[in-house]
């Protein structure tokens, strides 16, 4: 039983040991660039246009003070994927952050190899009629990427 009590007494120690390595990354960064991949052609009857994923990344990012910035290697990737049947729309909508790394895997120990290191990751699946969706498409990337801008925040802190 006296076990139990320990670990229960650790636990708010742990979880904060374990976020500062998860923000390690994190540490340093002050831009990065903004990737949109192009929605489907079901994505214009949806309401979901390119431009307004690429404000809706942008803005939080202006906001955070996390400078845009083309010629950087990390990006922020948005992924709309929408389909359109019988008036209802359907998307997937997902935020990514990647930086390229070089990283030793376990079928190649002894060469290393290039790879894009995944820093953060969310996404949704959406539904609904077209008249408000793209809004809500646009709601979800500016969530997302301002969560984003707050882990870089807290990261930045120490």
């Amino acid at each position: 039983m006296s076990h139990y009590v320990m670990l229960l007494l650790l636990a708010p120690f742990l979880r904060g040991d374990l976020q500062a390595r998860t923000s390690e990354p994190l540490q340093g960064l002050e831009a990065v660039k903004i990737v949109i991949e192009k929605p489907l052609p079901d994505a214009g009857p949806c309401n979901v246009q390119r431009e307004a994923l690429q404000l809706s990344a942008w803005r939080p990012l202006q906001d955070g003070k996390v400078r845009v910035d083309r010629t950087v290697p990390t990006y922020v990737q948005v992924n709309v994927t929408v389909l359109e049947s019988g008036g209802m729309c359907v998307a997937f909508v997902g935020v990514s952050v990647r930086t390229p790394a070089v990283a030793t895997v376990g079928y190649r120990a002894s060469d290393p190899v290039a790879i894009d290191a995944l820093l953060f990751e969310e996404g949704r699946l959406l539904t609904g009629p077209p008249s408000d969706f793209g809004q809500r498409v646009n709601t979800s990337v500016r969530e997302y990427v301002d969560r984003f801008v707050t882990k870089v925040k807290l990261a930045n802190q120490r």
